[in-house]
């Protein structure tokens, strides 16, 4: 009998079933059964003893209706894992870099209990080492160039080990220093006053500004003039107001950001008028 290519995790007090079916009736699948009170040919001795008595032998012919036999049961082997050492470091690969400011390393991860753990070193060219779980996102501080070395950890006990199905993918990203969102053209008019408000989240060394235009690509600044902490800690709610702007008949907003791999700025939530 051919074995599953994958290690089946199984967990304690959990029941399972060997079936055994064929359609060729020519096939015999009970030849290697013991019965109470029948001759062991191969150990040479009476069958004494039920050898099984956590399960049952069942039998059916049409697989839908079963007969259960409470004095035989099928002859199987079952293999099970003895896992050393508990712990194990696999080399995944090696890959250039060039601007890299962010990474992610993609994995599909089984751990059957929580005696099992996984999770990826990267070194870098100056030797320096980040632990990473499988899918975390790695926000480095700084532009990296140069290679990337990745390690898997995989940690267990004796019968407990995690599983790592292929494939690993590495994503890098370059994070671009500067941004700008346009807002689709709605109505304004002549000596307008714009109002507008914008949750945000700017580091030191990082800038948001608000701009506003009449659909013709030439803007004009529109001034921040309070601001309104949030609860999150670092977010504030913005406000920009802007008087007799003129966009007849339509107008748009921009926000341009700016920022660094160690500084990047956030916003959400943001909301216009013209009056």
């Amino acid at each position: 009998m051919d074995r599953d290519p994958l290690p089946l995790s199984d967990l304690a007090r959990r029941r399972h079933r060997i079936r055994l079916r064929r359609q060729d009736q020519r096939w015999q699948p009970f030849d290697k059964t013991a019965k109470l009170g029948d001759f062991d040919a191969d150990l040479q001795q009476p069958v004494a003893a039920q050898p099984y008595s956590v399960g049952v032998m069942l039998s059916s012919s049409n697989a839908v209706t079963w007969t259960p036999h409470q004095d035989e049961d099928i002859c199987f082997q079952l293999v099970a894992a003895k896992f050393a050492p508990a712990t194990k470091t696999v080399n995944v690969g090696t890959f250039a870099v060039a601007n890299m400011s962010d990474l992610l390393i993609r994995a599909e991860v089984e751990l059957p209990t929580a005696a099992a753990a996984m999770h990826f070193e990267v070194e870098l060219d100056d030797g320096s080492i980040t632990l990473l779980n499988p899918d975390q996102a790695w926000e480095l501080q700084s532009f990296y160039t140069g290679n990337v070395q990745v390690r898997a950890v995989l940690s267990g006990a004796a019968k407990v080990s995690p599983v790592v199905f292929p494939v690993i993918l590495a994503i890098e990203g370059e994070l671009q220093t500067t941004g700008t969102y346009v807002t689709r053209a709605f109505d304004m008019g002549t000596l307008v006053d714009i109002l507008a408000y914008l949750k945000t989240k700017i580091p030191t060394g990082a800038t948001i500004a608000l701009h506003v235009d009449a659909a013709n690509d030439v803007w004009t600044p529109v001034p921040q003039v309070t601001q309104t902490p949030l609860q999150d800690a670092g977010w504030v709610e913005r406000k920009y107001s802007l008087a007799g702007f003129t966009a007849n008949p339509v107008g748009r907003l921009r926000i341009t950001s700016n920022g660094t791999p160690a500084a990047r700025p956030m916003a959400y939530d943001f909301r216009a008028i013209s009056a």
